[in-house]
């Protein structure tokens, strides 16, 4: 209720609708605030990341390192991707289902991996990589995975 009013009066601060002697004492009370929350400890943050306090020169180097090194790894971690593709299809002789949870995550990579190359988003050293699987899982005979039950009564 205290927070409502002190929004309701900054608004009526901002529009000018405020009288001159409020005016002052609402200053007065904004720096105090202003003050509190300066001076207050803050919590500690239990459970959360810790954030190291880093300088500007810390961010520069970092990012530049970090960004190398994460590129490296997403493309190791998109080859990995593309080969356990590969070989399942070689062993199943299918494409991974969405219907089963054990293909989900190939399945979501390779659909993930069309809609960039639609786009023409997808990194061009990936691009013939991925024709190639595209052309081999086109190649493979679809399943109707699922067995279905005539439950019409016959007599």
């Amino acid at each position: 209720m205290l927070y409502q009013w002190l929004l309701r009066q900054k608004k009526l601060l901002a529009t000018g609708s405020l009288k001159e002697s409020r005016k002052a004492e609402l200053d007065k009370l904004l720096l105090k605030i202003d003050e509190i929350r300066r001076n207050y400890p803050q919590k500690p943050n239990v459970g959360g990341r810790k954030r190291k306090k880093t300088t500007g020169d810390d961010i520069e180097s970092s990012s530049l390192s970090k960004s190398k090194h994460n590129h490296v790894k997403q493309d190791d971690l998109w080859n990995q991707k593309w080969q356990a593709y590969k070989d399942f299809m070689v062993k199943n002789k299918r494409r991974p289902s969405k219907h089963r949870a054990e293909d989900l995550v190939l399945f979501d990579w390779f659909k993930h991996s069309k809609k960039l190359l639609k786009r023409g988003l997808m990194k061009a050293e990936r691009i013939a990589k991925f024709k190639q699987l595209l052309s081999k899982a086109n190649n493979l005979p679809r399943f109707n995975l699922f067995n279905y039950v005539d439950t019409s009564l016959k007599s």
